[in-house]
């Protein structure tokens, strides 16, 4: 996948003050020819040297944001996404940036736009054991949260139809990497602890699976979808296809922060899910290219951590 496809091109990214948001930008500031407008509700956050700022929150949103711009490619990053399990049924929050925030910005996009890039889950998806899962899964969001996604899905498919947009749908996975740690996920909490000089916790078994990719992998898929010069992708999962259990990252974590001490069991009501993704369809529609092993990408995560701490 070539991604001088997009030079010449305006491009559009929302949420581009988040862990992915950044990433995503820089990848594509490195794009010779490519136009770049950024829109935050926090404004210019960091430095990105070429690219237009909008300062607008999504249900402020209106025409007039974009009509000096002329924005070919739209990737929507922009979500209310829950920091921690308690969050992810937050009706207000959900309902407002989701769903009415997406149904803002959709309606300030030019209609000559030509891709529109909606950023879901994996959440959508119904629990199943037995198999990986893939596009064809049967989803069954069991949140708002996850609700929210399965609708901006839908919302993606009927608007850039009926408007005439080309559009793709990327379900992520779970992504880490330097950034993360205003999440209250797995690996940054159990980071925190460790360079705390607190043992790293494990609840229940910590035989549930994960697939972890790193934050400039899920980068890249994103500017290659963004790119890709069929107008209808459809929907595919971005994940590494690897899966690892939750024990083996937490051992893997104190071994890289040079724990030598116990790892803390403690006892949970029921066993998390397991992860199995298949990425067969992002291999076949991006194309593959040398991705962050999790070794490394774990060693860069704890060298960030150490930085901020550091410098705190």
């Amino acid at each position: 996948m070539r991604l001088e496809a997009l030079r010449g091109k305006t491009v559009l990214v929302t949420g581009a003050s988040g862990f992915i948001g950044r990433v995503l930008s820089a990848r594509l500031r490195e794009i010779e020819g490519l136009r770049l407008v950024l829109l935050s509700r926090s404004g210019s956050s960091f430095e990105a040297p070429g690219a237009h700022w909008i300062d607008a929150d999504l249900n402020k949103l209106t025409a007039g944001h974009f009509d000096p711009f002329g924005i070919d490619i739209a990737i929507h990053l922009a979500a209310f996404i829950p920091k921690s399990v308690a969050e992810a049924d937050d009706a207000d929050a959900v309902y407002a940036a989701n769903i009415n925030g997406m149904r803002r910005l959709l309606d300030s996009l030019p209609n000559h736009l030509q891709r529109f890039v909606f950023i879901s889950s994996v959440d959508v998806y119904a629990p199943d054991s037995t198999h990986c899962l893939s596009e064809r899964t049967p989803t069954a969001p069991a949140t708002l949260y996850a609700a929210s996604k399965l609708f901006g899905e839908t919302l993606t498919r009927v608007v850039a139809e009926q408007r005439g947009w080309g559009h793709v749908i990327l379900r992520l996975g779970h992504i880490y990497g330097e950034g993360e740690h205003a999440c209250a996920k797995l690996i940054p909490a159990t980071i925190e602890r460790l360079l705390a000089g607190e043992p790293p916790r494990v609840h229940g078994s910590g035989d549930e699976l994960r697939d972890f990719l790193h934050v400039r992998d899920a980068a890249e898929a994103i500017a290659r979808a963004a790119a890709h010069p069929d107008p209808g992708l459809g929907t595919m999962n971005v994940v590494s296809g690897r899966s690892l259990s939750v024990r083996s990252l937490i051992h893997l974590l104190a071994k890289l922060c040079g724990w030598n001490g116990e790892i803390e069991y403690v006892d949970a009501p029921r066993s998390g899910r397991s992860f199995c993704f298949n990425n067969v369809r992002m291999k076949t529609m991006l194309g593959e290219w040398d991705q962050v092993d999790l070794h490394t990408g774990l060693l860069r995560e704890i060298a960030e951590r150490k930085e901020r701490r550091h410098a705190a």
